[in-house]
């Protein structure tokens, strides 16, 4: 996976300047697929090669001979891609998309750490709201102190 992302990210951050990291991983995630190489068998059946950028001649997908491998990473593409997909989506939970994708505990852990960082900015003085952005550490309206009702 994470060859086919790095192959993916080298050819789109030359390519085009992005709007936001979010677009950039979308864009470098949808393209993974692209960076496989696909020959035709003689069975007429496709075989898939990624060469490991360390050392060519190791095809890291070499088991992809059984056709379940890559159906199961098309599989896997697809789905990923559509979460990402949702992510941005106003009207989505994106804490109960993570938590599906992720699982719970580690979605809690997170969401908990940006909690007490926002809450340390705050008190700091340094959390900061722009219209462009939202919430924001820097230099823009200071937020003031607010009581927190509820877990979400």
């Amino acid at each position: 996976m994470t060859t086919l992302l790095a192959k993916s990210y080298a050819r789109w951050v030359p390519a085009r300047a992005f709007a936001s990291d979010y677009d950039l991983l979308l864009t470098c995630v949808e393209d993974m697929p692209n960076q496989l190489e696909v020959t035709q068998g003689a069975d007429r059946q496709p075989r898939f090669a990624l060469p490991n950028p360390s050392l060519p001649r190791e095809n890291l997908i070499e088991k992809w001979t059984d056709r379940r491998h890559a159906d199961a990473f098309f599989a896997w593409h697809r789905d990923f891609v559509s979460f990402l997909r949702q992510l941005p989506d106003a009207n989505a939970s994106q804490r109960r998309l993570l938590s599906e994708t992720f699982g719970e505990k580690p979605v809690n852990v997170a969401f908990a750490k940006q909690a007490d960082s926002f809450n340390g900015a705050r008190r700091r003085s340094v959390l900061t709201i722009s219209s462009g952005t939202g919430l924001a550490l820097g230099t823009t309206a200071p937020v003031s102190g607010h009581t927190i009702h509820g877990s979400e």
